[in-house]
C-alpha cells in the first residue's frame, strides 16, 4: 500500500512542506475525514463519513492543487476555485503555491461548504 511519504518521494522539499501544511489544515478544519492515498491519481484523498468523497490534494512539480469533487456547487467568494483543463463538470481546484501562499480563511470555507453539500 503506497503511503503519503512514498507518493511524496520524488518531490521537491517545497512541495512536501505545503502537502503537509495543506493536510494539517484539512485535519483542523474537519478532523473526522479519513486521509487515503490514490496511487492513481498519485494524490491524497479526504472522505467524510456523512458526506463521502469531498476532494484530495494533488502535488504537482512545483505547487499543490487542492481539488474538491462538487466544487461546481461551491460558492466562491474569493473566486478561488479554478477550473481543470481535462473536465470540467463538476471538479474545481484551488492552486496553493507554498505554505505561505495557504489561503486558510478561503480553504477553510472551502471544506466546511463541501462536507455540508454532499451530505
Amino acid at each position: 500500500m503506497l503511503t503519503v511519504t512514498g507518493l511524496l518521494a520524488g518531490h521537491s522539499e517545497h512541495v512536501k512542506t505545503t502537502i503537509a501544511a495543506l493536510r494539517v489544515l484539512v485535519k483542523d478544519v474537519l478532523p473526522e475525514v479519513e486521509e487515503r492515498v490514490y496511487p492513481g491519481w498519485k494524490a491524497i484523498g479526504f472522505r467524510h463519513p456523512e458526506a463521502g468523497f469531498i476532494g484530495g490534494l494533488f502535488p504537482m512539480a512545483d505547487h499543490v492543487k487542492v481539488a474538491f469533487e462538487s466544487g461546481a456547487r461551491l460558492s466562491d467568494p474569493a473566486g478561488a476555485l479554478e477550473l481543470p483543463k481535462s473536465s470540467g463538470k463538476t471538479v474545481r481546484y484551488v492552486t496553493v503555491t507554498g505554505p505561505d501562499a495557504i489561503d486558510r480563511a478561503t480553504l477553510t470555507a472551502l471544506l466546511l461548504e463541501a462536507a455540508a453539500q454532499r451530505r
